[in-house]
């Protein structure tokens, strides 16, 4: 997994309403909370993290503790075991795709 530092483009799946109708919007990280681990829920490695959202409209997220994944399969997987959480706010982010 890539270590986030401060600065670094990440993806964050948001509330589709608050972002011009599409699920994803790009956040800059602002605080990295140590180094990628291993959780016991077995969704893969992940990195603790803080971002602010840029929304394609007037919102901007301030998003706090979220988890980083490697991919965006692990990081819906996530959001799907916790479906209670609404998606944008806990907003967990993953790494764009390398094109």
């Amino acid at each position: 997994m890539q270590k986030a530092t401060i600065g670094r483009v990440v993806h964050v799946l948001v509330d589709p309403s608050k972002n011009n109708g599409s699920d994803v919007a790009p956040a800059i990280v602002t605080r990295e909370w140590g180094k990628p681990y291993e959780h016991a829920d077995g969704l893969g490695e992940r990195q603790t993290i803080n971002v602010r959202v840029l929304c394609d409209g007037p919102s901007t997220l301030w998003c706090t503790s979220i988890q980083l994944f490697d991919e965006r399969p692990d990081a819906e997987a996530l959001a799907a075991a916790h479906p209670h959480q609404p998606t944008g706010y806990e907003a967990i982010a993953f790494w764009p795709p390398r094109v």
